[in-house]
């Protein structure tokens, strides 16, 4: 595969978890790396995502709420997108029961790669650069409000797990492995 057949991500709209009770959660981010052959298992019987997602507890990346502001500076947008940089947060193909907000999505390993070039060429500096606030406010981003109010604050926080979110693209590329990814 090379990176123009990626797919269009398609937009994402998520009724946070409680919403119906007035008990609204926070929505966080995961990642997780995952060996081909046991994506494999999964994919054939995905009843054994649960207890997975387990055994690798300490292996999951979170990347809490910032998610959402790390996939709009990626992509453009705040749903969607297009290109290997729009499926880093939303991209995949569903594998398994939803987790709260969809169900844990997959990128194959060769994904995972182009993902992972993509990020390199880009940088922790280039995403400071196209990062935003007034944008972020603009589109609305998740966490809503904390852009204009937090100014600085709320930059930092973005900028704080932009180095596991990265470097979670960058070993499973260089071991060849896929990613398990989803909002908790």
């Amino acid at each position: 595969m090379v990176a123009n057949e990626f797919l269009t991500v398609p937009s994402i709209t998520m009724e946070p978890r409680g919403a119906e009770e007035g008990n609204l959660m926070g929505m966080v981010a995961c990642f997780a790396p995952i060996d081909n052959e046991v994506l494999s298992g999964l994919v054939a019987d995905p009843s054994g995502m649960e207890g997975f997602l387990e055994s690798v507890s300490d292996a999951v990346v979170d990347i809490d709420k910032s998610w959402h502001a790390i996939h709009f500076t990626l992509a453009g947008s705040s749903d969607g997108g297009e290109g290997p940089l729009a499926s880093a947060v939303f991209g995949g193909i569903e594998l398994g029961d939803d987790m709260g907000y969809g169900p844990v999505r997959y990128l194959d390993a060769e994904r995972v790669r182009v993902i992972a070039d993509r990020l390199t060429e880009l940088g922790v500096e280039g995403f400071k650069a196209r990062f935003s606030l007034d944008r972020l406010a603009e589109a609305d981003i998740y966490p809503s409000g904390i852009w204009a109010a937090e100014g600085d604050e709320a930059a930092a926080y973005v900028f704080s797990f932009l180095p596991s979110f990265f470097g979670v693209y960058e070993e499973c590329a260089s071991k060849g492995r896929a990613i398990l990814l989803w909002i908790a």
